[in-house]
């Protein structure tokens, strides 16, 4: 008999200890790092709403210190696409 171990991950937890490590590294001023993580969790929890604004709130904060106008339009239809879908889940 052959048995394989699949290992069990919680998604729910997962997305709980990356979502409080987001606010950490936002604390710390590590705003692309931050968005990275809460990016993260919508990747485990696509209906996590609370990581949804926050990647849009991080994307409209990146977005303003861009130099490059494209850039900046970009950005913000991120940004957009986030809020539009958190808004769609609510």
């Amino acid at each position: 008999m052959l048995l394989l171990a699949v290992p069990y991950t919680n998604s729910g937890q997962d997305s709980g200890a990356l979502f409080i490590e987001a606010q950490r590294l936002e604390e710390s001023r590590k705003e692309a790092e931050a968005l990275k993580k809460y990016q993260e969790v919508v990747k485990v929890q696509p209906h996590h709403i609370p990581a949804l604004c926050k990647v849009s709130e991080l994307y409209c904060l990146i977005g303003s210190r861009q130099q490059q106008k494209q850039s900046k339009i970009e950005h913000y239809r991120t940004a957009r696409q986030y809020a539009e879908t958190a808004l769609k889940i609510n």
